[in-house]
């Protein structure tokens, strides 16, 4: 069966968010993905929520997702973002929340 165009950006899209979460799961214990898909706007959104520890560097490769938000147990985070990956240096031990979209290109479906 040959997938539609607009299905195999999904999921690219879908490849990437899981990469991204789970890039650095030996330096957490806890991984929580959520991810929505809206054909409608070919968009993805979602995000990704995971235990950090103080002093430990996170780098995070987001192929084609843009990040939205970082935040540690609900405050706001900075956080550095280039060339497709992020640098997160969390001040204190918590769950990482990091917010991001994609868009997927229009099939013509």
């Amino acid at each position: 069966m040959i997938i539609p165009k607009l299905y195999k950006e999904i999921l690219a899209l879908t490849a990437a968010v899981l990469f991204f979460s789970l890039s650095y799961a030996d330096a957490m214990h806890k991984i929580i993905l959520d991810v929505n898909i809206n054909i409608e706007k070919s968009q993805i959104t979602g995000t990704s929520t995971m235990s950090v520890y103080a002093g430990k560097d996170i780098i995070l490769t987001t192929g084609s997702l843009e990040v939205d938000d970082v935040r540690l147990d609900g405050a706001p985070l900075d956080y550095n973002a280039s060339e497709g990956t992020i640098k997160i240096s969390p001040p204190a031990d918590g769950d990482l929340a990091i917010r991001y979209t994609g868009t997927f290109k229009d099939s013509g479906i």
